[in-house]
């Protein structure tokens, strides 16, 4: 291994046992005791010692390569070296890993013990007054030594800035030598052969000279560097640039200028003085400087207080883009960017109107979409964005259960950052985006913090003026930022944060939107993502149709858009394969010919419906469905079960119906102990599906009678409301969506609550004509419906 040194003896007396350790071999820096520096490791026999001393006992020994001005054929490494501890070890991207290791003491190579995959020696750990016990006999001229390094050392730190106040303090408090000569050493700014000839040094004697030797010498020249100087400016004026002296023994007394490369300090200073800082954040960022400046640039602290600076200088604190106050012109860019949702374009008109009139687009509640997915809620917020002549961020919150996501990480962390907030604020570069916060009811929360109350200050106007990032540490200006959440489910968003929020909610398109959407935006997007040419393809309007009611049900045109693009990659296929001639005509039998035979069909689902049957209308996030009830009567104790995931208000709603029926079964023609001799099975289909809430309760009372009077309901009705015990109809939510869903199905004949008559409003005049709708208070009226013959046999 190239270790023909000039052995030093080492008396065995009072020395720790000999360890085999790893090496790692350094070629760049030379490392003293009791200091804590990272280090980047590339090579393969470097990296497989790191993961050795990482899997057994984190300790590594630091054995330095000779330093030569000539190329060795050999590495040759000094006979003394440093113990190490890894306390940090971070693999990168690139394979290589980054380390922070703290190094404990001196050691001598007794001797190698292998070079593959990686180095290992065995080394004896000493202090330098252990090796050599003569020392201690001179503790009197020791005392002096360590007077006169004090002394010089102190001189050398005030030209040195990087040299913390409390170094100096420490060295003047410690009277262990050994500690200050590695203190001392550790902050010498010398050459690199010059600190290795430190470290082969074993004698305190030694070490003590040769370090005051040097530190006159720095002293000396930098003396006469400052007269030089000096004398400079006297003659050529106080705007000279600094001189560096060059006085080698070889030449004339020469002068060369300092190098035009800047240090990391000074780009700092100009990036701060050219970013035109709020006061308090420049008093903030002078101050990180000033700490920087005392800090060794090899710290930790060193890269995390400039990236801090770098972070504050980024981001726009006074920087924002004109608003234009001009409603006319919103209007047109909502027209322009979504089809239909006239109702909630003029809520949002309304809502920008308000805002404009009080001259403050951020006064004011946040705004909140609220619909099933594919519905255009988060395009809303980028031609909201367009209309004020706004940045537009989106940022998603589904799954997000750390609050730091949100605040950010105190940057004591290792690899702390801010919040996605300040991210997103960053990127835009303005203090006044249009900001949309999508799923915002898909928030979670855990151990980790609740990320719902950190978005409280975020979102609330009277707050949000002084948000505090736990990173920043000081106060970012959210006021002028226009936030917009969205959200499937309004009820999944925890009660404060909803307290702040304006909903706006956004129902499912009916087919004959969906026609336009796709006519005028889908497939043109598609067509123009997938290559083509408007004529290199026409499909069909009952083509068009087709797809809407056979390949998708969902409130939204996601999916659509989905088997849109299907189509059209099968047409540019035949193009570039010249199977077919253009234009290609896509007809209803050639999406099938591509897509498959039809995926969905709901009509069928209503259609040939058994006694025990109903047809219910059910709402999901998702949008509305069409939920069938099945019951079945059968010999047995009085049972009721309940299959198909129906949650616990289901089950209810079909224990309430059951109670209702058997108090009132004289008025059906029923035995009063009817239940006693059978069992009831009231079934869900559709079973891998959780289901729940009150909306079923009328439709399993009308399964459920159904079943007992073996009587079929009429095709073409369906219904939805709450049952009472008594019999009563409650009203219930989401009728847009479910009355949507039963014209998607073909169903005619809707029974709904009186109360929700008047949510008709809310419904489009297209769904309105084609639906026929009976309006009850009780639970009797519907069975007059569905059973119109019950009324005469019973009355």
């Amino acid at each position: 291994m190239g270790t023909k040194n000039k052995t030093t003896k080492v008396s065995t007396e009072n020395l720790p046992p000999p360890l085999d350790l790893p090496v790692l071999p350094l070629t760049d820096i030379v490392l003293f005791p009791k200091n804590t520096v990272p280090i980047l490791v590339s090579k393969d026999i470097s990296i497989h010692a790191v993961q050795e001393s990482m899997q057994t006992s984190e300790m590594i020994f630091l054995a330095y390569q000779k330093y030569s001005k000539q190329e060795m054929k050999e590495p040759s490494y000094l006979e003394i070296g440093i113990i190490a501890q890894i306390q940090q070890a971070l693999i990168l991207p690139d394979n290589t890993i980054k380390i922070v290791i703290d190094t404990q003491s001196r050691a001598k190579i007794l001797n190698w013990l292998q070079e593959e995959p990686f180095l290992k020696a065995k080394v004896q750990p000493f202090s330098l007054d252990t090796l050599h016990p003569s020392n201690k006999r001179h503790s009197n001229s020791f005392n002096t030594f360590k007077s006169i390094l004090i002394k010089e050392f102190n001189i050398y730190a005030t030209e040195n800035t990087k040299i913390p106040i409390e170094t100096l303090k420490l060295i003047q408090q410690c009277s262990n030598f050994e500690e200050i000569i590695d203190i001392v050493c550790t902050y010498l700014n010398i050459p690199f052969d010059e600190k290795q000839d430190l470290l082969k040094l074993t004698l305190l004697k030694d070490i003590f000279s040769e370090l005051i030797h040097i530190l006159r010498r720095e002293n000396s020249n930098y003396t006469k560097e400052k007269k030089m100087i000096s004398h400079l400016k006297y003659c050529f004026g106080e705007d000279t640039k600094p001189w560096i002296l060059d006085d080698s023994e070889d030449s004339p007394l020469d002068i060369q200028s300092i190098s035009d490369y800047p240090s990391d300090i000074d780009e700092l200073k100009r990036l701060v003085k050219k970013s035109h800082l709020p006061p308090h954040v420049l008093e903030k960022a002078t101050a990180e400087i000033k700490h920087m400046e005392k800090v060794q640039s090899y710290s930790p602290e060193y890269s995390t207080i400039m990236e801090y600076i770098e972070w504050l200088c980024s981001l726009p604190w006074n920087k924002r883009t004109k608003d234009r106050m001009d409603l006319n012109r919103a209007k047109k860019i909502l027209d322009r960017d979504h089809y239909g949702l006239d109702k909630v374009k003029e809520r949002i008109l309304d809502f920008l109107a308000v805002r404009i009139l009080s001259n403050n687009l951020t006064k004011g509640p946040v705004l909140c979409l609220v619909g099933p997915p594919g519905v255009g809620k988060t395009s809303l917020g980028k031609s909201i964005a367009s209309a004020l002549n706004r940045k537009f961020i989106r940022m998603s919150l589904g799954g997000i259960r750390d609050e730091a996501e949100i605040r950010g990480h105190i940057r004591t962390y290792v690899a702390s950052m801010p919040g996605k907030i300040i991210q997103n604020i960053k990127t835009v570069k303005v203090k006044n985006p249009v900001f949309v916060l999508d799923e915002v009811d898909k928030i979670g929360t855990d151990f980790r913090g609740d990320p719902a109350s950190a978005l409280l200050e975020v979102l609330d106007p009277e707050q949000n003026k002084y948000f505090t990032d736990h990173y920043l540490n000081i106060e970012f200006d959210l006021s002028e930022v226009f936030f917009i959440a969205t959200a499937n489910n309004e009820y999944n968003i925890p009660h404060p944060l909803f307290d702040r929020m304006e909903v706006i909610r956004i129902p499912g398109y009916t087919p004959t939107e969906k026609y336009e959407i796709a006519r005028k935006h889908l497939i043109p997007r598609q067509i123009k993502l997938s290559g083509l040419k408007k004529n290199h393809i026409s499909l069909k309007p009952e083509s068009i149709k087709h797809l809407i009611t056979k390949y998708t049900e969902e409130a939204g045109v996601r999916e659509l858009e989905r088997q849109i693009s299907g189509v059209i990659r099968k047409v540019a296929r035949w193009i570039v394969t010249k199977e077919k001639n253009c234009p290609i005509v896509i007809t209803k039998n050639e999406v099938e010919n591509i897509l498959g035979p039809p995926i969905y069909s709901r009509v069928q689902m209503t259609k040939n419906l058994s006694p025990g049957m109903a047809v219910g209308m059910a709402w999901t996030p998702y949008g509305g469905t069409i939920q069938i009830i099945e019951t079945s009567i059968m010999e047995g104790k009085g049972n009721l079960l309940c299959t198909g995931q129906l949650g616990s208000v289901m089950t209810e709603s079909a224990q309430a119906a059951l109670t209702f029926i058997r108090a009132n079964s004289a008025i059906f023609n029923i035995p009063p102990n009817f239940y006693k001799d059978m069992d009831i099975h009231i079934h869900a289909p559709e079973a891998s599906i959780p289901k729940d809430g009150p909306s079923a309760g009328i439709t399993i009372a009308v399964s459920l009678l159904s079943a007992l009077l073996k009587r079929s309901i009429p095709e073409g009705i369906a219904m939805t409301g709450e049952i009472t015990l008594t019999g009563r109809v409650l009203p219930v939510g989401g009728i847009r969506e479910k009355l949507l869903s039963a014209y998607m199905a073909g169903i005619k004949n809707i029974i709904l609550p009186q109360e929700n008559e008047k949510d008709l409003k809310e419904i489009s005049q297209e769904i309105k004509e084609q639906l026929h709708f009976h309006f009850v208070k009780n639970i009797t009226q519907v069975f007059d419906i569905v059973f119109p013959v019950q009324k005469d046999t019973n009355r």
